[in-house]
């Protein structure tokens, strides 16, 4: 006697579509090696859609990194556009200049020993849907590589373990410690790879657009002072730049000459690769970060390969794991994030989000520690 039962989640043949979910081309597939278990991740996820937070150092608590695309896009590249307007759909407010300040996991000076510290609290303050974290700049002259790397590795595994998902990203290079911040970068690459998170290739991108001259601490830059540098890093040799002639523009020629300007693209493009990939989100205006969503590879039952579908029921009798009636799987497959929450009952889109009014100064403050409060 078989039983009757009935499913939450039931299984159709993998037959109705390619078991093939990722691109067909080999660069496609390696850039989404990071989406399975990331997935998994968000599947956890109790809290707040749309929540994004930034833990570093002076290089992201300041209002030059993400706030300013909040207001301005000069010369964005049509792509750029497109991610903007996901994220600027789907991202809560107050995650675009609110969250800066050491009880939002940013703050000058500080370490990697710092977020190991500190991470479970924010993680209870916050609970960020997504978390954005570099830190390594100032390990350099005081956090060996070993300790380096199994600190960011556990604070990684804590957002993991609390069904946040992670972008990691690498440092820029420095001036006088270009091999060491170089080490350490590839050390966060490797770690991205094994543990299977996105990154923000930061460190690459600068030395890929700038390889002679990324150091605005260099005698041919003499001429400029502190932030103002038309090359990617500042005069101090540490910093991202921010020349005044290329605030809030991402032309290519802004993006080769003002390191936040690249930072804000990069860090932009990515958070909406995962909106989109992990289906949180979707543009009106399709695909706009190049990866498809992400569909969960067929699972085996009996001697059939099945795909998840929602409301539909297991048929009862010898021929239990035969494709249900078409009427029944009118929907697509659906990724492990949305199989995960069926139970939960969750809203699956907020409204467009209400933007804060632009603060009355349109003046970044770059330096540790120092930002205008809205």
């Amino acid at each position: 006697m078989i039983e009757h039962r009935a499913l939450p989640i039931i299984l159709c043949l993998s037959l109705t579509l390619p078991a093939k979910t990722v691109g067909a081309n080999k660069g496609e597939c390696e850039t989404r090696y990071w989406v399975p278990s990331m997935a998994k991740v968000h599947a956890k996820f109790s809290g707040q859609k749309g929540t994004f937070a930034h833990f570093g150092d002076s290089i992201t608590v300041t209002l030059a990194f993400w706030t300013p695309l909040l207001y301005s896009r000069k010369n964005a590249p049509a792509k750029m556009e497109q991610a903007y307007q996901l994220v600027e759909k789907y991202l809560r407010k107050e995650c675009w200049r609110n969250w800066k300040g050491p009880q939002f996991g940013n703050q000058g000076r500080r370490t990697i020993r710092w977020a190991y510290e500190n991470i479970d609290h924010w993680l209870k303050r916050l609970n960020p849907e997504v978390a954005l974290i570099m830190f390594g700049t100032n390990d350099l002259t005081g956090v060996g590589l070993e300790e380096y790397q199994s600190k960011t590795r556990q604070v990684v595994q804590r957002c993991l373990d609390n069904g946040t998902v992670v972008i990691l990203s690498t440092i820029p290079p420095r001036h006088k410690r270009g091999e060491k911040a170089a080490v350490y970068a590839e050390a966060v690459r490797k770690l991205a790879r094994e543990m299977k998170v996105p990154l923000v290739d930061f460190h690459a991108e600068i030395l890929t657009r700038r390889p002679d001259d990324w150091d605005g601490a260099l005698d041919k830059f003499a001429q400029y002072k502190g932030y103002d540098v038309p090359t990617l890093l500042a005069r101090d040799g540490v910093h991202p730049s921010h020349p005044k002639m290329y605030h809030n523009d991402y032309s290519e020629q802004a993006l080769n000459c003002c390191g936040y300007s690249l930072r804000n693209y990069l860090v932009l493009m990515k958070y909406a690769e995962v909106v989109q990939a992990l289906g949180l989100a979707s543009s009106p205006k399709g695909n706009v970060t190049g990866l498809n969503r992400y569909l969960p590879p067929p699972i085996a039952l009996g001697s059939q390969s099945f795909l998840l579908h929602k409301n539909l029921r297991l048929v009862k009798g010898p021929h239990r794991n035969q494709l249900p009636s078409s009427k029944h799987c009118s929907r697509p497959p659906v990724s492990f994030q949305e199989a995960g929450n069926i139970h939960s009952c969750q809203k699956k889109l907020r409204g467009p989000a209400h933007l804060p009014q632009k603060p009355q100064t349109d003046k970044l403050y770059v330096s540790d520690g120092c930002w205008p409060r809205a």
